[in-house]
């Protein structure tokens, strides 16, 4: 049995899929996914490690590990990245007929 769910935080950029699954009576996180409003899919599709006796346990604990990877991402310093290393710009090139 596989259970999915979509968690979007209020005024949040971050949509966060989580799947969980159950095997010999233990329940585990099959899947995560996080998605950017404006960006789509951050991250492939991945599992977590560990086991739990119940749905709700790992669906608390896939919840929490995408909250921790969206609070990162949201606190990251991104530093300027200097003219020379970015592409050039688009060029416009008119149709030949």
């Amino acid at each position: 049995m596989v259970s999915c769910y979509e968690i979007t935080a209020d005024s949040s950029p971050f949509t966060f899929l989580v799947w969980c699954a159950a095997n010999d009576a233990q329940w585990f996180v099959s899947g995560v996914e996080i998605r950017h409003s404006t960006i789509g899919k951050l991250f492939p599709k991945r599992s977590l490690p560990g086991r739990y006796s119940s749905r709700p346990l790992a669906l608390a604990r896939g919840i929490h590990w995408c909250e921790c990877v969206a609070h990162q991402l949201l606190e990251a310093e991104v530093p300027d990245v200097p003219a020379e290393l970015l592409p050039p710009p688009p060029r416009m090139v008119r149709e030949l007929r």
